[in-house]
């Protein structure tokens, strides 16, 4: 699919992309959590509870199996480290039977420079992998009815679904953030009319309203 039957801006054309995510990889590395704000909710009870007989509950998801309920999600790509960190992600989902979610793949829909930073099925072996796109993207596409590129981009990938994420907020605070005018809704109805595949939908940053 060229970039012009999608309209879908080329990374060059956004020159702080790649910044932008490293910043976002040098934030996770340096973050801290002081210890008055350690979240106390989780409630240890060692004395009402023996072992499960299995060290490992295996479930479906999707279709996939998982031997735990831990998603790894969302993560990167199009920066130096990026390759390295989905790799090693990757092969953790593998070992340990979890699910993996990659870092937004907008750019892989006008170009393969980055593509093998995200192509990590090889390391996760059968363990559920899913490729993400923001909802501006996916409003352009099914506008364009040009779905098929999300299908493609499914099958590049090896992946067995889609993320859509959604984060009117940011995108309104960042200078060269994303616009979409249709409801989110709806834009996703017409997603699910025809992709044929799994679609996880998710908010960035402050959560959804009980609406």
């Amino acid at each position: 699919m060229k970039k012009t039957d999608l309209n879908i801006e080329n990374p060059e054309d956004d020159p702080t992309a790649a910044s932008r995510k490293k910043d976002h990889i040098d934030l996770a590395f340096n973050s801290q959590t002081k210890k008055d704000e350690i979240d106390h909710r989780f409630n240890y009870e060692p004395i009402i509870s023996g072992f499960s007989r299995n060290k490992s509950q295996p479930f479906s998801f999707l279709g996939k199996e998982m031997r735990y309920p831990i998603w790894i999600s969302s993560m990167t790509g199009g920066t130096e480290y990026a390759a390295t960190i989905n790799k090693n992600l990757a092969q953790v989902a593998g070992n340990y039977g979890l699910g993996m979610g990659l870092g937004s793949c907008r750019g892989l829909l006008s170009s393969d420079e980055y593509l093998a930073d995200f192509q990590v099925r090889k390391y996760i072996n059968d363990q559920p992998l899913y490729a993400n796109l923001g909802i501006a993207q996916i409003e352009e596409i099914v506008t364009s009815r040009s779905i098929k590129a999300i299908t493609d981009l499914l099958d590049k990938l090896e992946a067995d679904g889609l993320i859509v994420h959604i984060n009117p907020l940011q995108e309104w605070m960042q200078p060269e953030g994303d616009r979409y005018y249709n409801q989110p809704i709806d834009t996703i109805r017409r997603l699910l009319d025809g992709i044929g595949k799994p679609v996880i939908v998710k908010e960035v940053g402050q959560g959804m309203g009980p609406k």
